[in-house]
C-alpha cells in the first residue's frame, strides 16, 4: 500500500490543496490588517497635515475673516479624509489680532474596512491632531 500511495502522488494535491484552504483566510485577513494599519496611519498624517496647514492659514491669511474659509482649506490639505465642518475646531472663533494664538483641532472617527479588525477594536478609532500658532498680523 505504501508504494501506490508513494508513486502516485494523489494523497499530496489532496494534502496541498487542504493546507491552501487552511491558510488562505488567515493570511487574508492578515493583508487587510495591513490595509487598514496603512490607512489609519495615513489619515493620522493627513489630519496633522491639515490641523497645521489650517493654523498657518489663519494666522497669516485671515486673522480676522470667517471660519468658513479655514475650513475649506483645512479640508483641502487633509488629503484623502473625508473630513466635515462638524470635526474641525477653530479657536477663538471671534476676530484675532496680533499676539493672539488661534487653534485648529481636528477630530476624526476612522472605521475599519476589514469588519474583524473593527470588532477587535470596538468598531472605530478617534483620531485627533491639533495645532496652535500666533496671529502674525
Amino acid at each position: 500500500m505504501l508504494s501506490v500511495l508513494s508513486r502516485g502522488g494523489g494523497v499530496t494535491r489532496g494534502q496541498a490543496i487542504v493546507e491552501f484552504a487552511i491558510v488562505f483566510p488567515v493570511f487574508i485577513l492578515l493583508v487587510m490588517m495591513i490595509v487598514d494599519f496603512g490607512r489609519v496611519v495615513w489619515y493620522d498624517n493627513a489630519i496633522s497635515n491639515g490641523a497645521r496647514e489650517g493654523a498657518r492659514y489663519a494666522i497669516i491669511n485671515h486673522p480676522s475673516r470667517d471660519d468658513p474659509a479655514i475650513r475649506q482649506y483645512v479640508r483641502e490639505k487633509a488629503v484623502g479624509v473625508p473630513l466635515v465642518d462638524a470635526d474641525i475646531t477653530i479657536t477663538p472663533a471671534v476676530t484675532r489680532i496680533a499676539r493672539d494664538p488661534v487653534k485648529v483641532s481636528i477630530s476624526y472617527q476612522f472605521t475599519p474596512i476589514t469588519p474583524m479588525v473593527g470588532d477587535l477594536i470596538g468598531g472605530s478609532v478617534t483620531l485627533d491632531a491639533s495645532s496652535q500658532m500666533i496671529v502674525e498680523r
